[in-house]
């Protein structure tokens, strides 16, 4: 059962970051990839602090 989770979440992960990504044939190795994608996962954690940050100006 853990390896169809791990599978889920590389799939998941592929879609989300490596689809768009211009540089995505750099990545050639599975550490690389998790690399990459933590580097993602924490700009848009970024992006959205701000957007609800700015929205809470707005609204709240």
């Amino acid at each position: 059962m853990k390896n169809a989770n791990f599978t889920d979440e590389m799939t998941q992960k592929y879609m989300k970051f490596c689809y768009t990504c211009d540089d995505a044939s750099k990545c050639t190795t599975e550490e690389q990839c998790r690399a990459c994608w933590a580097s993602f996962e924490m700009e848009l954690e970024k992006e959205v602090c701000e957007t609800t940050k700015f929205l809470k100006l707005q609204y709240a």
